[in-house]
């Protein structure tokens, strides 16, 4: 994440993320990306999940691979340029919709999940859990947002920019403020 895995990869504009996504998506049709604000201009990866196994990439001229934990980092050459794909592969298509939740917007796995350490809960790549005594949850992304109380329809519609991302968090009772707000102003400099 981040697009700094693939010697050479280049950001993408909005429309050059959008091919990338489009050309991947053609190779898989179980795949599914990340999602990120309406006004986000610049990406420096794709990142994709994908069930059991990374799709085959050779018509997209391969130009690198690393490998770092669950991530698979690619460096794919359609055209011109290089872009980085980040493949996390998954064993369901339950967990990839978590999963794909859990990195959508940049941030929003690690704002719940610092939430919801305050409260003995962990948030995380596998799912909802209790903390003490480690007990798994739930890896059901529905389920999740409804306990939550969060708006998952809007979530999947996704959101005009930081703002209303950060304000729809605010609707569940288990977000706070504070710590959302530390995290609002440290996202905006990191975008």
């Amino acid at each position: 994440m981040g697009g700094r895995n693939i010697t050479g990869a280049q950001r993408m504009s909005r429309a050059e993320y959008d091919l990338a996504c489009n050309l991947l998506s053609a190779l898989d049709h179980t795949m599914v990306f990340t999602l990120s604000l309406n006004d986000k201009e610049t990406f420096g990866d794709v990142d994709a999940i994908v069930i059991n196994t990374i799709p085959d990439l050779s018509s997209l001229n391969v130009t690198e691979i690393r490998r770092n934990g669950n991530m698979t980092s690619i460096g794919i050459k359609p055209y011109d340029k290089i872009y980085q794909v980040d493949f996390f592969v998954t064993g369901s298509f339950e967990k990839q919709l978590h999963l794909q939740a859990y990195l959508s917007y940049g941030i929003f796995g690690m704002c719940v999940g610092i939430c919801l350490n305050k409260k003995g809960l962990e948030y995380g790549i596998d799912g909802l859990k209790l903390n003490t005594p480690k007990l798994s949850l739930s890896t059901d992304r529905d389920d999740i947002f409804r306990f939550l109380s969060l708006d998952l329809t809007k979530f999947l519609a996704g959101f005009a920019n930081v703002n209303e991302f950060f304000d729809s968090l605010f609707e569940s009772a288990y977000m706070s403020y504070p710590i959302l707000k530390k995290k609002a102003d440290t996202y905006r400099d990191w975008e």
